[in-house]
This record gives C-alpha cells, sequence and structure tokens, in this order.
C-alpha cells in the first residue's frame, strides 16, 4: 500500500526538551512560554523541513493582546519571562494572551487564559471574530481576559498538560507553511500529555464559512504518565472538537472507519496487529461530524487533512514506514503525523 500523499507542506519543530526548573509551577511556565514563543516565532530549538533540514518558519502567529497579571497590553508581548506567567483564580491578578492566525480565519484568535490558582489547570478559548473592544467583546484587565462576540472552549478550567510535580518536558510543534494548521504536542515519560491543534479542515460544504478545527482537551497532568491522552474515547467518542458556522460555534467528533464487533469502536481499536496480506498497519483518514449536540447541528461537515488514527496497539513515537525513506510519519498515542525523519521523543 502506498503512503498517504500529503495536502499541506510541513514545517517542524521537534523533540524540543524543557529541563525542570526544579518546581511544577516553574515547569509549567516555561513550557507555556516555549510554546508561545513556537507559535509566534521561532522560538526555542531548530525549525526543519520534511526532510529534517534546517529552515525559516513561515506562517507563525501574532500575540494580539497579553497581561503579565501587572499589566495589559493591546499588541505587545508581555510574556517575555517565565515569571510573566502568573496563575490564579477568578477575580485576581492573572496572566493571560490572545494570539491570532489569520490563515485559519481573518478574526481567528486563541485565548490562553491562566485563570487557576494551580498550574495544571488553565482555560482556552477560541473566536473567528476576535477578542477585545475593537471586534465588538470587551478588552481584558489583570483579573479579567478579553470577551469575544462568539468564542468557544476547547479547555474550560481544566488540565492542559502540565505536570502536578517537576520534572522535564518535550514539546514538538507542527505547523504548515501556509500557517492554516498548528499542531502542538506535549510529553514526558515516554508519553504524549496533551495534543492542541488549530486548523482549517477540508470540506465541500458552502455553508461552513468558518471551517476550523481546535481541540485541547483529554489532556492529562500526572507526573509520570503510562497512558497516552488524547485518546479515541475523547476524540472520536465525545465532542472535544469545537468549529463554527453562520449559525454560531459548535462541537463534534472526530470520526472514521468502523467495524460491526462493539458500539462505538473504530478498526484502529478492534484490529491489533498488520494485516495478513501485506504486514502493514492502517492509517484511518479522520472526519468531523456533528451530532446535534449544540445548535442543532447534525451530519457530516469535512475531513481533518494530514492526519490519521492508528494501531492504539502500537506504542507512542513508533515511526512509519518501516522500510525505503524512514520516519516520515510518526505515531502519538491514537494519532498518527506527518514528521521530518528525526527520531521523536517524548521523555
Amino acid at each position: 500500500m502506498a503512503l498517504p500523499t500529503l495536502v499541506r507542506t510541513w514545517q517542524f519543530a521537534p523533540n524540543n526538551l524543557l529541563a525542570s526548573t526544579g518546581t511544577a509551577v516553574g515547569d509549567s511556565r516555561q513550557t507555556l512560554r516555549a510554546i508561545k514563543d513556537m507559535m509566534s516565532g521561532s522560538g526555542i530549538g531548530t525549525w526543519t523541513d520534511s526532510s529534517g533540514g534546517a529552515i525559516t518558519p513561515t506562517g507563525s502567529w501574532t500575540v494580539i493582546a497579553s497581561s503579565n497579571s501587572v499589566t495589559t497590553s493591546i499588541g505587545t508581548d508581555l510574556w517575555a519571562a517565565d515569571s510573566n506567567l502568573v496563575f490564579n483564580s477568578a477575580g485576581s491578578a492573572h496572566s493571560w494572551i490572545v494570539l491570532q492566525q489569520t490563515a485559519i480565519a481573518p478574526l481567528f484568535q486563541v485565548k490562553i487564559d491562566l485563570l487557576d490558582s494551580t498550574d495544571v489547570r488553565l482555560s482556552m478559548t477560541v473566536s473567528h471574530t476576535g477578542f477585545g473592544v475593537a471586534n465588538g467583546g470587551a478588552d481584558g484587565s489583570t483579573t479579567v481576559s478579553p470577551t469575544a462576540l462568539s468564542s468557544s472552549f476547547t479547555l474550560n478550567d481544566t488540565n492542559w498538560g502540565g505536570s502536578a510535580a517537576a520534572g522535564s518536558k518535550r514539546v514538538h510543534v507542527m505547523r504548515s507553511i501556509d500557517g492554516k494548521a498548528t499542531r502542538i504536542l506535549i510529553g514526558r515519560n515516554g508519553h504524549i500529555t496533551a495534543c492542541w491543534q488549530f486548523e482549517l479542515a477540508s470540506t465541500s460544504l458552502t455553508g461552513w464559512t468558518v471551517p476550523y478545527i481546535a481541540r485541547a482537551g483529554d489532556a492529562i497532568n500526572t507526573a509520570a504518565p503510562v497512558t497516552d491522552a488524547p485518546t479515541i474515547a475523547t476524540i472520536a467518542g465525545t465532542t472535544v472538537t469545537v468549529s463554527a458556522d453562520t449559525n454560531g460555534t459548535f462541537s463534534g467528533y472526530m470520526v472514521a472507519e468502523g467495524d460491526n464487533s462493539a458500539i462505538n469502536r473504530l478498526i484502529v481499536q478492534t484490529q491489533i496487529a498488520a494485516n495478513s496480506i501485506g504486514g502493514e498497519y492502517p492509517m484511518c483518514p479522520i472526519g468531523f461530524n456533528s451530532a446535534g449536540a449544540a445548535g442543532g447541528h447534525v451530519g457530516r461537515y469535512g475531513t481533518i487533512v494530514d492526519m490519521w488514527y492508528g494501531l492504539t496497539a502500537l506504542a507512542t513515537a513508533t515511526t512509519y514506514p518501516a522500510t525505503g525513506t524512514l520516519k516520515q510519519f510518526m505515531q502519538a498515542g491514537c494519532l498518527i503525523f506527518p514528521w521530518n525523519q528525526s527520531t521523536p521523543s517524548f521523555t
């Protein structure tokens, strides 16, 4: 079976090791700022193309507004140092940041709000109408983050992939050169603890005017995880993925090919080995489907390109193919991604 043909051209900032600062909160601050830096510019590490050659990345995000808990700014990145990231509970001074990716939609923005007294939880909100007064919402303060006319939580005061104890982490960032897709993996102890994705779906529906896909849920915060997140049970079986159309925001499922051996089972769950003819493992394309849970949206909306479900029996950091040009694809948890031919690590 031939390998899939990629729809987008990808660039990678892989295997970034973040050594522990010695405290859990210090590690959380370091990790989130590193992710912000890699979204909005080069950040840490080296960016490469799909062959592993060093490049200057394109399609970066822009910081629209931010707070370091002492002051706020429109258009300035106040997360300049780890200490600028302050977690705190509702009503108290805390940090937040808004990043924009115009390649997804003219005002597509992601707000990361450190609104919790513990550093393993935060809120993340996406909007295709933009945050702040200039876009019909409200500007933020040191105690309240900005609002938008239309928005959806991808994380609502819950785990984001940090750790309850101090320890090193690995961060991998993948972004298409046109900025239409960004995927972020956080890992430790050999497992993926979070997958964030913000991207355009492929669709032929004329009514899906803002066909974005946003997801960051199902993260885990255990210090030494022995399982991966996300899981098929959550991203295919619960509505943790969000989008919007002219009727408003809605949520849906990341679906794929299944069988009738059990209720709500994908073949990558029921098949536990390579196929018996060619000795190959499946790479199942992923669709986006809404079941009408929010706003009456029902049906298959489109597909998520250059991402596949892989056999759940295989370990994180498995690469494909086994012969020829190696490590063109990499599996993290239940998901398979394009890769840059390096050896992936989640430790």
